[in-house]
């Protein structure tokens, strides 16, 4: 028995299944199951049922998940205390960050921190708000960057970065001589939502609600799963969408698309820095915490 294949195992038991720990491990599906068959065969019990399709701990399974999570983790410490001993700052950072911060923000952050530290390997994690909490919180992450304030007293948020939503469209009629819109008149324009799960669809959601607009109320024609996709959707002519500002500063700018502003709207936001209350960060995460934190 090593420890990849305990790290395996666990892959396998968080994600819930054999083809997505491959595919979050960079695994075929049958090198996964040989791992997990020769675990089996080494502690000669069964430790993983297939139960609707999901993989499911059986009970001995179960306890070599909750043991072999702490060594891992143990493992992890281990390496990066000694690195630190020596002065020296190496080894892996896997974080998560929603749709904005991890596409336009995050990016950027991880060139200026490689500079400082070449030898540590930062490997980013792009989904919505809640899929990152989720990750989080099953420990498949340390820490996350969303768009949304989590009400959970197992999460622990700073807010570490601004953002404005606005009303985004195509710089052409009939938006050319329109700077400002009122709530009320979303409700008659084609409009592109992101999934749920989304931090800037929540966001949206709650302040349009302000103004005792639903957004079910609305003419909605399309839902995306990425900021990209919607943006994409604006281009095309599909319609427009509300949406961050960082996501399409270079069309602004062109003049390619206009963001339009709601009255009476607030539409400014954060985004949190996010990690579990509980878990104690390793070293490279706490490094990378106080590196945001300098650079706000």
């Amino acid at each position: 028995m090593d420890l990849w294949r305990l790290k395996v195992f666990c892959r396998v038991i968080s994600s819930k299944g054999f083809s997505s720990a491959a595919k979050e491990l960079r695994l075929t599906q049958p090198t996964v199951s040989a791992h997990i068959k020769e675990l089996e065969s080494h502690f000669n019990c069964k430790l993983i049922d297939r139960i609707n399709k999901q993989a499911k701990p059986t009970e001995a399974g179960q306890i070599l998940f909750q043991s072999a999570r702490k060594l891992l983790k143990d493992y992890d410490k281990l390496e990066i205390t000694l690195s630190d001993y020596q002065g020296e700052f190496k080894g892996k950072l896997t974080i998560g960050g929603s749709n904005i911060p991890g596409e336009y923000i995050l990016p950027r952050i991880a060139g200026e921190f490689r500079n400082h530290y070449p030898d540590i390997f930062l490997s980013l994690l792009i989904q919505n708000s809640t899929d990152i909490v989720s990750r989080i919180l099953d420990d498949r992450i340390e820490l996350g960057f969303v768009g949304v304030e989590i009400n959970d007293n197992r999460i622990c948020q700073t807010q570490c970065f601004e953002d404005e939503l606005s009303l985004v469209t195509l710089n052409r009629d009939p938006w050319l001589k329109i700077d400002t819109i009122k709530a009320a008149d979303l409700l008659g324009i084609p409009f592109i939502t992101r999934k749920h799960g989304s931090g800037t669809l929540k966001t949206f959601k709650e302040r349009i609600g302000t103004q005792g607009i639903d957004i079910k109320q609305m003419n909605v024609v399309a839902e995306f799963g990425s900021t990209t996709a919607v943006v994409q959707g604006i281009k095309n002519n599909l319609g427009a969408s509300v949406i961050s500002t960082i996501a399409v500063a270079d069309e602004l700018a062109s003049g390619d698309l206009k963001a339009i502003r709601i009255e009476g709207v607030d539409l400014h936001r954060h985004f949190y820095m996010t990690y579990q209350k509980q878990r104690t960060l390793t070293p490279l995460a706490k490094l990378f915490m106080e590196f945001i934190e300098k650079g706000k």
